[in-house]
């Protein structure tokens, strides 16, 4: 009978075979992957699991054995590490089990020989590796066997006190670093011994994670279930921490981290004999689940609190190397640098799970920007300046496109979190993040463009927030017919300033809202540069076909190139400006189309904006005013939205996913659509009432 949650925690799901073989059946994959190792006969049997570097001869050898090992669940430690250049045995325990004295004891005398150049014992900080590889070392000794100890303490977050002391965590691997590149040039038991020695001096790390760890086949540890907690300082067993904090941005965690740290010993009396304060190398380490775009963030944050006191970082790396199985964390870990163990860190090794440290810039290089992309993103291709093509538009006419414009990112970026909530149910949950983008940019223009018009500040300033006001209240109407329990408050996006200002977006080149077809241009260029993704390319068609129906028109509506039968009128409601707009949403739609290949009713964006032009086209056909086609519009559109619900996408990236409740929802892009049309007929009514 399946437990249920009043039972107690469940098992820990995993991909295992049963607990009883994890490790056995994850070893014969490391070494079928890794056919340089080898490892002593009979593992299944008598359970002695180490591995052992295929090319090392003990009675041969004049080079010293480091060995090294612990509980497995820490993968790629012990056994990645294996090789020319850093461990000559690594013994494997069971899960966060210490391996016997037997298997240690296997292992040394698999790599050395009495009276021979002897081994050395590499062991994190835990009382059960201490105990098992010391009994191990006691008995290799009573036969003729040479063998040190280096005990690794290098946690800083937590000390055990007198007797346990503080527990080993990453910078046990840079301590395998230098043992074995000491051992690779030749040098003796105790100058070996005594390079592991000052790499464990130099060593600090501290853990943070959201969760602990899950043991295969053991019920699942809850003890870190709060989404918006962190804890500070705990082992890679799970142990707990030195404190659990509210989870805060990556750059104040980084900067508590690098706190803790700072005072441990290894890095507490920096300056060196000479005077001069040693250079550092940064290890940003996953403990199991860290994505790597996280460890890069953690990294950079870790660099710049590391220069901001002066402390430069000569080495770094992000790897994933002693991990806590599925732990969702990282370890940071600061080593300070002589020559000598700078020398060692960077010495070459074959251990197939060692990443190379590398020597950071100051500042990132650069090449030149192509010309190709340099012409895209300057104002030569899209902004025609004086003399250029497109319909005229009078200044009344410039300010209600802007108006429409702050609407529609106004109604768009305040349903950001609705959005990316039903992103969420079928696709990676960052469509209202990426809209939101793009409204801040779109907004932008709509800034910059009547800023270059000469408007004055304070009236652009007053009608963004009446503009910004419609789209919020367009969002609040419109989207519980999609959302429903999903639909969060509106809000205004974080990018922009109190008064609705784009702060921080990049405008790029001012678009003369004089020009219907420079606008649409600018929107075009704007979003490129904003929006990633799908979403981003899609609305960029959209603008750009749509702007080169606009500079088309020219000659059916004027004829001379000057636009002037697209006049200040037409441009708030007369015949043509209906038909230009029909025939710029048609055009825009059937890029979109022949671009994606989606078609009405495949569940996607194309669902809100077919009909929305379509119905433009109708209205245009049958001589009504721009309002008229505006609302016409956005009830097709809101229309067409609301049809997504229910039935399975067929194209995008929805469509991979065919769960009931995908199917249930509406499409995001469909509804940010319907949005943004929705807030444009809004503005429109408005300005016809006053203007009536």
């Amino acid at each position: 009978m399946a437990a249920n949650e009043a039972d107690g925690p469940r098992n820990a799901p995993c991909f295992t075979d049963g607990a009883t073989t994890h490790v056995d059946d994850a070893i014969d994959g490391m070494l079928f992957c890794n056919p340089q190792l080898v490892e002593l006969e009979g593992r299944r049997e008598h359970g002695m699991r180490v591995i052992v570097r295929g090319d090392w001869s003990r009675d041969t050898t004049d080079h010293v054995a480091i060995v090294s090992g612990g509980g497995s669940g820490h993968e790629p430690a012990h056994a990645g590490y294996v090789g020319a250049g850093m461990l000559t045995a690594a013994v494997c325990g069971d899960v966060f089990a210490s391996p016997s004295v037997a298997a240690v004891l296997a292992a040394i005398a698999a790599t050395a020989r009495p009276g021979g150049p002897g081994a050395l014992l590499i062991v994190k900080n835990y009382t059960g590796d201490k105990l098992n590889f010391g009994l191990a070392a006691e008995k290799a000794r009573a036969a003729g066997i040479a063998v040190r100890i280096v005990h690794v303490a290098d946690d800083a977050a937590v000390d055990g006190g007198r007797i346990t002391g503080r527990r080993g965590l990453a910078g046990t691997l840079l301590v395998h670093k230098c043992a074995g590149a000491a051992a690779a040039r030749g040098a003796c038991l105790s100058d070996v011994a005594a390079a592991a020695e000052a790499a464990a001096a130099a060593v600090a790390t501290v853990g943070v994670s959201l969760t602990t760890c899950s043991v295969p086949g053991a019920p699942r540890s809850r003890r870190l279930d709060n989404p918006h907690t962190v804890e500070l300082g705990l082992g890679i067993h799970g142990e707990p921490g030195r404190e659990a904090i509210t989870l805060p941005s990556a750059t104040d965690l980084v900067d508590r981290v690098m706190t803790v740290l700072s005072a441990a010993p290894a890095l507490s009396k920096p300056v060196e004999e000479g005077g001069s304060v040693p250079p550092l190398a940064l290890l940003v380490n996953d403990l199991g689940a860290c994505s790597g775009l996280e460890q890069a963030i953690i990294a950079g944050a870790a660099a710049r609190w590391l220069s901001s006191r002066g402390r430069r970082v000569a080495l770094a790396a992000c790897i994933r190397g002693m991990t806590a199985i599925d732990m969702r964390g990282f370890s940071v870990t600061i080593m300070s640098l002589s020559p000598a163990v700078q020398e060692l860190v960077e010495a070459g090794t074959e251990a197939p799970a060692w990443v190379p440290l590398r020597r950071p810039v100051a500042a990132p290089r650069t090449v030149p920007l192509p010309r190709l992309a340099a012409e895209a993103s300057s104002a030569d291709p899209w902004f025609p300046g004086q003399g250029g093509s497109g319909p005229a538009l009078d200044g009344a006419a410039a300010r209600l496109a802007a108006r429409c414009l702050w609407a529609a990112a106004a109604a768009v970026g305040s349903s950001e979190a609705s959005l990316n909530a039903l992103d969420a149910v079928s696709g990676d949950g960052d469509c209202g993040a990426t809209a939101s983008k793009g409204a801040c940019a779109v907004a932008a223009v709509a800034d910059a463009s009547l800023s270059r018009a000469g408007v004055p500040s304070d009236e652009v300033s007053l009608m963004r927030r009446e503009a910004m006001a419609v789209g919020r209240a367009t969002a609040s109407t419109l989207l519980p017919k999609f959302a429903g329990d999903e639909a969060k408050p509106p809000s205004a996006p974080t990018p922009w300033g109190a008064d609705g200002s784009a702060a921080g977006s990049a405008a790029g080149p001012a678009a003369d809202l004089t020009q219907l077809a420079a606008l649409l241009r600018a929107c075009e260029a704007a979003v490129s540069r904003s929006m990633g993704g799908s979403s981003g390319v899609i609305q960029a068609l959209l603008f750009a076909a749509a702007a080169a129906a606009a500079a088309a028109a020219v000659g059916t509506d004027g004829g001379d190139g000057s636009g002037a039968g697209a006049t200040a009128a037409g441009a708030r409601g007369s015949d043509g400006a209906v038909s230009l707009a029909a025939r710029a949403a048609k055009a825009g739609v059937a890029a979109v189309m022949a671009a994606g290949g989606a078609s009405p009713g495949d569940g996607t964006m194309v669902d809100a904006l077919f009909p929305a032009a379509e119905a433009l086209e109708r209205v245009a056909l049958a001589g009504g005013s721009a309002v008229e086609a505006a609302r016409a519009a956005a009830d097709a559109a809101a229309a067409g939205a609301e049809a997504t619900q229910g039935k399975a996408a067929a194209a995008g990236r929805a469509s991979y996913v065919g769960t009931a409740e995908a199917a249930a929802a509406a499409d995001p892009g469909a509804v940010a659509a319907a949005l943004w049309v929705h807030a444009v007929a809004s503005v429109l009514s408005d300005a016809a009432m006053t203007q009536g």
